[in-house]
């Protein structure tokens, strides 16, 4: 368990919105908040297909 999810375990539900209010306002000023889904997915999708393929490549030289 890393440090944050301890201290997140410590803090009431309150307190967490708070923070996650805190943060989000914080990341939009600074232009951090936009997330591009569509890119992300497909990254996500390379990486697993690159991922099977070094699998199978593996195999197949075993």
């Amino acid at each position: 368990m890393t440090v944050w999810e301890k201290v997140l375990f410590t803090m009431s539900s309150g307190e967490i919105r708070t923070l996650t209010t805190t943060v989000k306002e914080e990341m939009d000023k600074e232009g951090k908040l936009a997330f591009d889904w569509r890119k992300a997915k497909r990254q996500k999708e390379e990486q697993n297909a690159l991922q099977r393929q070094n699998e199978r490549t593996a195999v197949e030289n075993d």
